[in-house]
């Protein structure tokens, strides 16, 4: 049904025109003969191409209008193309001169025409091609007859007496994803840490941090020659997102609309419905006033963009590493031919493809072993800096001694620095940070090892995935309260975090018991002491048995 509304014939097209008011744009005159007749192409795409083309002359009786045909000579491949047997005119030839008069064959209508038209579109040399400067085209010094323009139109026109100027809005385009170079749809714009020259459709931040998105639509005032009604926006960030919800703004071109809890204004306002079970909102744009005729846009081709802030927190949805946190946006619209609401719940009026963006975070951790036994460490101690040289912040996570710690920031100094130690297992998580490289210093070796004779650097990246996981286990009582241990009321709760690192393994060593210092030592002098002791009591031992032996 829409692709059959797209031709507009003679018999349809005073019907099909709408009477816009073209005063308050610039309208592009493009004279083309020298008749009186013109066509006003209102709704124009900016800088979109239009191509005039002539295929009759016209001539006008009283309540008549007759239609012909000139045959330059024998190659004439359009008279050809006239008289096939797919064309929809019938020629009949004027005496014997290369005028034929042009009729509509039997059975044969606007689609018909059209179609025709389009197979053949090829072997047609145009009048007159310009690209729109502005929304209003006007092609105007035209002699009489049947006109096509083609431009997505798929429009024939007739300028006669009868109808010596006339209006056509073109109404062969629907809306798209606005497109940029590195995206399309839903882009990422700034986060914390940067501001993007272009926008990107992926990007990494530390929990905490706060992420601008931006979602654009290029909007048309028709969908084939449907006034579009309203427009809507959906969008849906992982759970591991918050909205800052007051951070919304909705622009038509630069104009901001204000936000009303109900009854939207078109052009000047909006609503948003949000929906916290799933972490998203919809917002519905009003675009058409059907009692004023007024648009929302009177660009025919104007931008609708909305954009907004979102927080990325660490709950039991957060994605560390991995496939990331999605956030998904996708646009609708309903226009003249669509009920007031979709005919099953929920659905959308109209199905386009689902933009996408990805935000990262990463743990980043590492296990302390003996390296001669390869046994766990624990109480190794450590400081962590990031590639800008700031020291990591980080709380440990309940229970103490769990070895999990979460990002909340960095100091300029150690003295502000966080001392990770590992857990019982020699293991050690730092979740909630952004991709980079890191630098790890011990700071405390555990007793009886020896302290790393240098820093170690590891990183944390979407393509430096491990095997290595750290299993993480908290315990709740009844009321959701961490406790130590687990509770027959209460809830456990197991997580598992990929750990992203380079050095996965740390080794450290025994030291090495050195001799005491003092010449060759105590040692050998504790032996004689106890030779001389010895000695001695056997010397006693032998006297006493001599002296009696004697007596």
């Amino acid at each position: 049904m829409k692709s059959m509304k797209k031709c507009i014939s003679l018999f349809m097209v005073m019907a099909m025109a709408l009477a816009f008011c073209t005063t308050a744009f610039a309208v592009q005159t493009v004279p083309v003969g020298t008749g009186t007749g013109s066509i006003t192409i209102t709704n124009a795409t900016k800088e979109n191409e239009y191509k005039l083309y002539k295929l009759f002359d016209a001539t006008y009786q009283e309540d008549a209008v007759a239609y012909s045909y000139t045959k330059g000579d024998g190659t004439d491949a359009i008279y050809n193309l006239l008289t096939g047997a797919n064309s929809p005119f019938a020629l009949e030839q004027v005496r014997d001169t290369s005028v034929y008069n042009v009729t509509l064959k039997s059975g044969k209508d606007a689609a018909a025409v059209s179609t025709w038209i389009t197979n053949n579109l090829n072997s047609f040399t145009a009048l007159e091609t310009v690209t729109a400067e502005d929304y209003v085209v006007k092609f105007t010094t035209l002699s009489f007859g049947y006109y096509f323009i083609t431009s997505g139109l798929g429009a024939t026109i007739t300028v006669d007496s009868n109808t010596p100027d006339v209006s056509l809005i073109d109404k062969n385009q629907g809306p798209t994803w606005d497109i940029d170079e590195n995206g399309s749809g839903k882009v990422i714009t700034a986060d914390s840490n940067k501001t993007y020259t272009s926008p990107v459709k992926e990007n990494s931040v530390n929990v905490g941090d706060t992420v601008t998105f931006k979602i654009g639509v290029n909007t048309t005032n028709y969908n084939e020659d449907d006034p579009i009604i309203e427009y809507f926006i959906n969008d849906e960030l992982g759970k591991g997102f918050s909205y800052n919800k007051n951070s919304v703004k909705v622009f038509i071109g630069a104009t901001e609309l204000n936000k009303v809890n109900s009854n939207p204004v078109v052009g000047q306002s909006y609503v948003i419905a949000w929906d916290d079970a799933s972490n998203s909102f919809k917002i519905t744009i009003p675009w058409y006033n059907a009692t004023t005729k007024v648009f929302a846009s009177a660009d025919a081709n104007n931008t609708l963009t909305v954009t907004y802030t979102a927080t990325l927190n660490d709950n039991t949805d957060t994605v560390y590493a991995g496939a990331g946190n999605k956030n998904t946006a996708t646009y609708d619209f309903r226009d003249a031919d669509d009920p007031t609401t979709p005919p099953t719940p929920g659905t959308p009026y109209h199905t386009v493809e689902e933009k996408e963006t990805t935000t990262y975070t990463f743990a980043l951790g590492f296990q302390k072993i003996d390296g001669k036994t390869k046994e766990p460490l624990p109480g190794a101690e450590f400081q962590v800096k990031n590639a800008a040289g700031a020291y990591l912040v980080a709380a440990e996570e309940s229970p103490a001694g769990s070895g999990v710690y979460l990002y909340t920031g960095t100091a300029a100094s150690e003295g502000g620095a966080t001392t990770f130690k590992t857990d019982s297992t020699g293991k050690l998580l730092i979740k909630g940070i952004a991709e980079g490289s890191y630098t790890v210093v011990e700071t405390k070796a555990p007793n009886g090892y020896n302290n790393l004779a240098s820093a170690m650097t590891i990183s944390a990246s979407k393509t430096g995935a491990s095997t290595y996981k750290k299993t993480y286990t908290t315990y709740y009582d009844e009321n959701g309260n961490v406790v130590n241990t687990a509770s027959s009321t209460g809830a456990t709760l197991v997580r598992i975090y990929d750990v992203n690192a380079v050095d996965l393994v740390v080794e450290n060593n025994k030291g090495v018991e050195l001799p005491e210092t003092g010449g060759i030592g105590t040692t050998i002098f504790y032996a004689l002491g106890g030779l001389m002791v010895a000695g001695s009591a056997i010397l006693l031992i032998t006297r006493k048995r001599m002296k009696y032996e004697n007596h």
